[in-house]
């Protein structure tokens, strides 16, 4: 019923316009016009504008066009001041428009805008139309916007024609670009809180760092002190002491850094293995191969290192018999394969050996290289398990 409505409106007042224009030139003409030529055109007329502003509301989604009103208005709500609302409001307005001549007051934001259309030179300022936003406080650090663009020229539109869902459009788009701005705005503040929790974190590393700095020198001297007080015939204990001083000192600066070359984690992984070697009285023997190709590649820091522990926790102590525990590094195409392997009970014996350690692994290779990387835990065929480790192969420094 509106465009119904609006259709005859628009007919009846081009019937009128018509018969005064021609009146002027011809009234006899006008006379004819009016009574046989021009009713069906203007009712032609009508029924296209009520077409085109039915189109017009049928594409604004979510905003509620009248067809018989000329021009629109929305609003949004920001947890903002009004202030600082209101200066995104002429940002937007500028953005979209680039007007040449934006007022701003305390409370508005008003521009006189214009976008390219299909209309003659001559007529482009029939296209102009008059854009407004207002704020006011909505409670405390809270503020509402209210949106208008409506024709300037509200005459021509509000009788002979539509704007189309011209007006709903600029306000839909200066709406937006504030929206846009507020999410930006929010994207930067959770930045800085990023940043700043990523500095107190760094403070609480670097104090921690310092910690590791006193702490290790403190424990070597005693050591020391302490394999220097052994007796004649303690020579076990002896050597497990200066395994423990080996394994110690190579992790007391290593485990500062995330990434070490395979070089140093398998030296590492070595002393740690030597010193289980002497604490399980010969009941563990071990083997490490590396290929040349891959030795310089960096890793995780303790990466093999936490698969060398859980091989010896949940294989080779499980074990009634001796054990063995194997690791190869090599390259499997672009990627950097290592296995750990252990002669032990297998999984069902062995418990859940994806807890701890191995799950903070995990953790941290998806950290690092995403869906790249994977660790797989399966029992071998030939009894025993395996710790599978893939990862990028990547040198040292890169």
């Amino acid at each position: 019923m509106p465009y119904l409505t609006l259709g005859l409106r628009t007919a009846l007042a081009w019937w009128v316009a018509l018969i005064a224009v021609t009146a002027i030139i011809s009234p006899a003409v006008a006379g004819i016009g009016g009574l046989l030529l021009f009713p069906p055109v203007a009712l032609l007329i009508g029924a296209a504008a009520a077409r085109r502003q039915r189109r017009a509301a049928a594409g604004q989604a979510g905003v509620v066009v009248n067809p018989l009103a000329v021009g629109c208005s929305q609003s949004i709500s920001l947890a903002l001041p009004a202030q600082q609302s209101l200066r995104l409001a002429a940002s937007a307005i500028k953005a979209v428009f680039s007007p040449a001549n934006l007022g701003l007051t305390d409370t508005t934001a008003t521009a006189r805008v214009r976008r390219p259309g299909v209309l003659p030179t001559g007529l482009a300022w029939l296209r102009d139309d008059a854009m407004s936003v207002s704020v006011s406080p909505d409670g405390p650090s809270r503020s509402q916007l209210l949106i208008t663009c409506e024709p300037v020229h509200s005459w021509f539109y509000g009788v002979l024609w539509v704007d189309g869902g011209r007006c709903a459009q600029h306000a839909g788009a200066v709406r937006e670009a504030v929206l846009s701005r507020v999410r930006a705005q929010d994207k930067d503040a959770d930045e800085q809180d990023r940043q700043q929790a990523l500095q107190g974190r760094l403070a609480q590393a670097e104090l921690a760092l310092l910690r590791a700095q006193i702490e290790p020198h403190f424990l070597f001297n005693t050591l020391a002190h302490i394999r220097s007080s052994l007796g004649p015939g303690a020579e076990v204990a002896r050597s497990m002491l200066d395994a423990l001083i080996d394994f110690l000192r190579a992790n007391s600066t290593s485990f500062s850094h995330p990434v070490n070359a395979l070089s140093q984690e398998l030296s590492r992984v070595e002393s740690y293995l030597t010193l289980m070697q002497l604490r399980l009285g010969g009941r563990l023997r071990y083997e490490v191969a590396c290929g040349p190709s891959v030795a310089a590649s960096e890793v995780p820091t303790a990466c093999v290192l936490v698969l060398a522990e859980n091989a010896v926790k949940h294989g080779v102590e499980r074990n009634p018999s001796n054990g063995v525990i194997s690791i190869r590094c090599y390259a499997d195409g672009g990627a950097l394969a290592i296995d750990v392997d252990n002669d032990g009970p297998g999984l069902a014996t062995a418990g859940a050996v994806t807890q701890g350690g191995l799950h903070n692994l995990r953790e941290r290779l998806r950290l690092a290289f995403g869906d790249s990387s994977r660790l797989t835990i399966e029992e071998r065929a030939e009894g025993g398990v395996r710790a599978s480790l893939r990862m990028p192969l990547v040198a040292e420094g890169v």
